[in-house]
């Protein structure tokens, strides 16, 4: 079954600065080159009554749209804890307003 596309923000950003013990299990898998030649965002998003957290290769997006923190993504979530990665589907306008914690 694919997933259900959501509406989520940007938060963060993944570097090869990023302590292994602070990388969810699908960036901590990889080999440490793949932090410095792809760039990984952290994604908040809403599931129900929920905050989720999931984490998405920022190249995968088509175009050379630049991907900032704050900026509403539309997102394919995908089970990072098992490995996956979430695809960023398009930057969407800026209709709400996030407030970072």
């Amino acid at each position: 079954m694919l997933p259900m596309p959501k509406n989520g923000w940007v938060v963060g950003f993944y570097n090869p600065q990023t302590p292994r013990s602070e990388l969810p299990n699908c960036l901590a898998a990889l080999p440490a080159e793949a932090l410095s030649t792809h760039r990984y965002a952290k994604i908040d998003y809403r599931h129900v009554r929920r905050m989720l957290v999931e984490v998405a290769d920022v190249q995968e997006i088509a175009g050379d749209t630049p991907v900032a923190i704050g900026d509403r993504v539309q997102l394919l979530p995908q089970d990072c804890d098992a490995g996956r990665l979430s695809r960023i589907t398009s930057i969407l306008p800026a209709k709400a307003q996030y407030v970072l914690p």
